[in-house]
């Protein structure tokens, strides 16, 4: 029989015994609401005591307390003290993987620990190479999202993951997104364009990523030691805080660059992990400086910011020399095919020997083409999160001009021998409202070399002689008689809007107006602070917030920002860039909203608000290369109908109806309904007329769930479920060199764009809803959109469409 030092000796051996490990976030003990984490570790477990050490190996507590049952049932998310610590458990233990390694180094290393630790408590000591590196997550833990595997020499697998408490609220597409952008940036130069539609979570995908690739784990380099996040300055505190709240525990590496000084102390890190955050505009300030640092990855939110191939923006960015780059936006595609290569070339320059083998494979080799592109970008829609939205109604609405507005219109016209630029922004004021113009000319006036007075003299003439500065009447334009209509049926209903518009000029003429009815607002423009934007954003967003209305600018505020607090949007007048109206419309429909959402897009009929949606529309369709679907089959507009933006058609209710030649007559149905319709009347031997009692509504005999633009995509090419389509089956780029005119903005008008076909694609508007006020179905579309008691006697066309059901 062992004798009694022997049973001792027994005892203690099992005690020192490992029966599991876990990986575990860490902190001091606090009373605080959201807990700050220090970092990672891993919490190792023995019958009678625990053990917590740092993912390097240092002892940072341990306790006794706990039973071996209390220990091995923890879950991921279980939380427990360990002496003056905090820990949650980030992963379940892995008993195969502890079998697998044996035990024994582990035992003896902790056993001599354990020694030691009697002698001095305060002592800290570091685990030899040979201790087990527990998985990341386990192989069936259903919120697993590991990114890579390697095994070491020793035979260790060692894992790169997302950290569990970000993967578990991750969906299934930003999973695959996080992969994605793994893949094209484990390596050095390697380069991805992530290209989702707003509202997908681009933000998140990119945290995810982030923090697992500056993860050190035992023994191990991380992926990553530098990265530098340049986003618009509106979004700099949303970055920072999106970082808080997915990934508290790297709160000591973020750096907010917010001045030159900052810069100054980013390079005297330059040894130190960092996760930096910058303005473009500080980076083309200081990017010379900052050259010194080595960046392992550079990010670039909203990157069509860096769309111009020869701009200085884009020549400041590759000075940084980084190793990685990754690029993030929802419209990469906004004017022409340049630009997208401009993007594309920044993130991977090798893919592509020049712009010309770009282009040439675009419209040759359109298969070639997209497995290259499928190398660097990737782009999902809305679509991949339409179980989890509530409906979107699009409305356009076109609004009579006012009488003044058309005798100024017509007026203006002897003006074109002038800059055309300076009439097509005078034109775009008049029709938001005559006494924007008036205002605008009479500073200008003022200001003006004196051989340019004449020029204004002339121009102020076409108001009528009792115009003056103190004119300002709703019933003097038509979108802002319907504006107010609007306005005042949401604030009966409760419900809280976004009011957008791309003039600063015009959106103090609406907070005016909007004061004046005694409305509560709240604004963002250029000239709100960075720090303030959120603040006021989040003020907005409180359920508990009565600020009814919230005045936006297109280009300054519409670019990240969550607006989710309403689910009502007026998109006051609209930018030759489809893109900056996208992204401003794009506020209010995404992840966090859980009301339908209304969107109305005000157009002055039969003026240069309609030239430039229809240009929108062309613009739109280069995104066809972007989705990769099939082009072929879509109604077209000629050059020559969008070229003519200077003339007045005050007879139409709605010129874009009048050239789709569509022959619904304005009654609201989609195409497959009118071809049912024509077989019956074509049976009948009688004239096409849609014939209400034979055809069947969208609203008609459907129950809620159904899809009501199904059967527009189902009689329609390209429909919604082809988006992804790895093809192109037909597109062709006009090699012309017509001469490109700027306005302030740098969007490109009045011209061919390069690269776009001859004719402007107009198939996507064939989706939607026609209404005229002239038929009854006009009424039934206002009880649809809760706007029954809502006059609309200055409408005079209105195109409606349904998504997300």
């Amino acid at each position: 029989m062992p004798d009694d030092d022997d049973d001792a000796d027994t005892m203690v051996s099992q005690d020192e015994e490992i029966h599991c490990c876990y990986e575990v976030l860490y902190g001091k003990i606090s009373s605080r609401r959201h807990k700050r984490w220090q970092g990672d570790g891993l919490l190792y477990c023995r019958k009678r005591s625990t053990i917590l050490l740092t993912e390097d190996g240092e002892e940072v507590a341990r306790t006794s307390g706990y039973s071996f049952k209390q220990l091995r049932e923890l879950k991921v998310g279980s939380q427990l003290k360990v002496s003056n610590y905090e820990v949650e458990v980030q992963n379940e233990p892995n008993p195969q993987k502890l079998a697998e390694f044996g035990k024994q180094p582990i035992v003896a290393e902790l056993a001599g620990s354990s020694a030691a630790h009697g002698e001095s408590s305060k002592k800290k000591r570091r685990i030899t190479d040979q201790i087990f590196i527990s998985p990341l997550f386990g192989r069936d833990n259903p919120l697993d999202l590991v990114l890579d595997e390697t095994k070491d020499d020793d035979g260790f697998v060692r894992r790169i993951a997302v950290d569990v408490q970000i993967a578990r609220h991750l969906r299934p597409h930003q999973k695959d997104g996080v992969a994605f952008m793994y893949r094209c940036l484990k390596n050095s130069h390697g380069g991805a364009l992530l290209a989702d539609e707003m509202g997908l979570g681009k933000t998140v995908q990119t945290i995810s990523l982030i923090t697992a690739l500056v993860k050190k784990r035992l023994n191990q380099k991380p992926i990553i030691r530098k990265c530098i996040i340049v986003v618009p300055t509106s979004l700099l505190n949303n970055w920072y805080a999106e970082f808080m709240r997915w990934s508290p525990q790297t709160q000591t590496m973020l750096f907010r660059i917010l001045k030159s000084t900052d810069v100054k102390k980013l390079i005297s890190y330059r040894n130190t992990s960092m996760i930096a955050i910058v303005s473009y505009e500080m980076i083309a300030r200081t990017a010379a400086k900052l050259s010194v640092v080595s960046v392992d990855l550079l990010v670039c939110d909203e990157a069509h910011r860096i769309k111009n191939l020869n701009g200085r923006l884009r020549e400041q960015l590759q000075i940084l020399h980084a190793q990685r780059r990754l690029l993030l936006t929802g419209t990469p595609m906004q004017n022409d095919l340049e630009e997208f290569y401009s993007l594309v070339n920044f993130a991977r320059p090798d893919l592509f020997i020049s712009f010309l083998e770009f282009k040439n494979l675009c419209e040759m080799e359109s298969t070639r083409f997209n497995e290259l592109l499928s190398e660097v970008m990737l782009r999902r829609t809305a679509e991949v999160i339409h179980d989890l939205l509530p409906p979107k109604i699009d409305y356009i609405v076109w609004c009579r001009p006012s009488a003044l507005q058309c005798s100024i219109y017509k007026n203006l016209k002897k003006f074109l021998p002038y800059d055309h630029l300076t009439l097509i922004d005078a034109l775009r004021k008049l029709c938001n409202h005559p006494f924007l113009l008036y205002q605008s000319m009479v500073v200008k006036r003022q200001t003006c070399k004196v051989e340019e007075r004449e020029f204004y003299n002339a121009f102020l003439q076409s108001f009528p002689n009792t115009f003056n500065a103190f004119s300002l009447s709703t019933t003097d334009s038509g979108k802002l008689n319907v504006f107010v209509e609007l306005l005042a049926t949401f604030r009966e209903q409760e419900e809280k809007v976004v009011i957008v518009s791309n003039f600063t000029q015009t959106l103090d003429l609406l907070e005016e107006l909007c004061r004046t009815l005694y409305y509560t607002i709240l604004r963002l423009d250029g000239s709100t602070e960075a720090k303030k934007r959120m603040e006021i954003v989040e003020e907005f967003n409180s359920l508990s917030n009565k600020n009814y209305a919230f005045l936006l600018s297109a280009k300054a505020g519409g670019l990240g920002l969550n607006l989710v607090g309403a689910n009502r949007m007026i998109l006051f007048d609209s930018d030759w860039n489809p893109a900056v109206d996208m992204q401003a419309m794009a506020r209010i429909w995404r992840q966090g909203q859980e009301k339908p959402c209304h969107i109305f897009r005000l157009i002055t009929a039969g003026t240069v608000d309609e030239k430039i949606l229809q240009r929108q529309i062309k613009k739109s369709s280069l995104n066809t290369i972007v989705e990769m679907v099939p082009v072929e089959s879509l109604t077209h507009f000629s050059d020559e109908e969008l070229q003519d933006v200077f003339t007045l058609r005050d007879d139409a209710e709605c010129e874009t109806h009048f050239l789709l030649e569509c022959q619904c007559d304005g009654r609201g149905f989609l195409p497959e309904e009118l071809e049912v319709d024509q077989e019956i009347s074509s049976d009948e031997n009688s004239a096409f007329y849609p014939d209400v009692e034979h055809v069947t509504t969208y609203s008609e005999g459907m129950d809620e769930n159904y899809d009501h633009t199904s059967v527009a995509e189902d009689s329609l090419q390209p429909s919604l479920n082809s988006l992804m389509q790895n093809c192109i089956d037909t597109i062709h780029f006009a090699s012309t060199t017509n001469e490109v005119h700027e306005d302030d903005a740098g969007n490109k008008i009045l011209g061919d764009e390069a690269a776009l076909s001859s004719s402007a694609l107009m198939g996507t508007l064939m989706r939607w809803q026609h209404h005229s006020p002239k038929h009854d179905q006009f009424e039934s579309l206002k009880a649809e959109a809760d706007l029954e008691e809502c006059c609309l006697d200055e409408v005079s066309f209105i195109m409606k469409l349904v998504s997300n059901f």
